[in-house]
C-alpha cells in the first residue's frame, strides 16, 4: 500500500505548476504551505509505511528540498504582489 505522504506530495507539486502556469497566488500559496507542511512531517517523523519507518538522510534533505522550495515560493509571490501594488 502506498503511503499518503507520498499522495499528498504529488497534489503539492500538481497544485504547484497548476499555480505557475496559471500565475495564480492563491493557488502558489496553497501549494507552498502544503509543501512546508509535508517537509515539517518528514523532517520530524520521516515516511512511514505501515509498521516501517524511513528516516536517514535522503528522507532529511527531501524534507529539506520541500520546506526550501514552499518558503521561496510564498516569499517571492508576496513580493510581487507587493511590488505590483505600490
Amino acid at each position: 500500500m502506498i503511503p499518503i505522504i507520498y499522495l499528498i506530495i504529488v497534489v503539492s507539486w500538481i497544485l504547484l505548476m497548476i499555480g505557475f502556469k496559471m500565475k495564480d497566488f492563491s493557488l502558489l500559496g496553497i501549494a507552498s504551505f502544503l509543501l512546508m507542511t509535508v517537509g515539517i512531517h518528514i523532517a520530524t517523523n520521516g515516511i512511514t509505511d505501515g509498521l516501517v519507518s524511513v528516516s536517514n538522510l535522503a528522507t532529511q534533505a527531501l524534507a529539506i528540498v520541500h520546506m526550501g522550495v514552499g518558503a521561496y515560493v510564498i516569499t517571492r509571490g508576496g513580493y510581487e504582489i507587493y511590488k505590483d501594488k505600490f
